[in-house]
């Protein structure tokens, strides 16, 4: 019932105010950072994933078909966001976001590497191979240029040209986000990525 209404209500607002669609914040595996378990509807963990499933694959479609996009931020919960979940959950909307994309941090540190990146890599292949939109934020001061070039590298390594998005969110957030780093031709690709030593 909670989904069905949701849906009547999220449709009615989207048409009402002209928007394309909706972000879904957050579509979490477990609600750590909001809240602990159980509820009294959620005894253990895997309810409340199962839950969120079923959210998305009721709530999706439904916008969809209305004209809607529906990207949910999925939760970046180490181990328990798989390639699989991924996919599974995305295949009910019109793509997936993920929050702190290339680095954790606000400030500047703590970028992703190694398997980390990759996760983040295969994500963004994954969802543009299966015609939909990925979207990646991560947040920096507005003079790291390091993360941004960091940030736009890896996206433009998988990027498909399509409707994919990365967007910088400067910390703090009242600052312009606009850079000129954000226009710098770098030229067409001339083939597939390589490795480099250990880039």
């Amino acid at each position: 019932g909670y989904q069905d209404q949701w849906a009547t209500n999220v449709t009615s607002d989207l048409a009402a105010h002209g928007w394309d669609g909706v972000l879904i914040d957050n579509a979490n595996m477990k609600p750590s950072g909001y809240a602990s378990l159980p509820y009294d509807e959620y005894s253990t963990r895997q309810s409340y994933e199962d839950a969120t499933r079923s959210f998305l694959a009721n709530v999706g479609p439904k916008l969809q078909a209305a004209g809607f996009l529906v990207i949910p931020n999925i939760q970046h919960e180490g181990t328990l966001l798989t390639e699989s979940l991924w996919n599974d959950w995305v295949q009910f909307a019109s793509g997936g976001y993920v929050e702190h994309y290339s680095k954790w941090n606000e400030d500047s540190s703590s970028w992703l590497t190694g398997s980390d990146w990759d996760k983040e890599q295969v994500f963004e292949r994954d969802t543009e191979a299966a015609g939909k939109i990925f979207i990646g934020t991560f947040y920096a001061p507005t003079s790291d240029v390091r993360s941004m070039r960091y940030a736009r590298a890896s996206f433009l390594l998988d990027w498909d040209g399509g409707p994919s998005a990365l967007a910088f969110i400067p910390n703090p957030a009242v600052d312009d986000s606009w850079s000129p780093e954000w226009t710098v031709d770098i030229g067409t690709p001339v083939g597939s990525r390589y490795q480099v030593g250990s880039a």
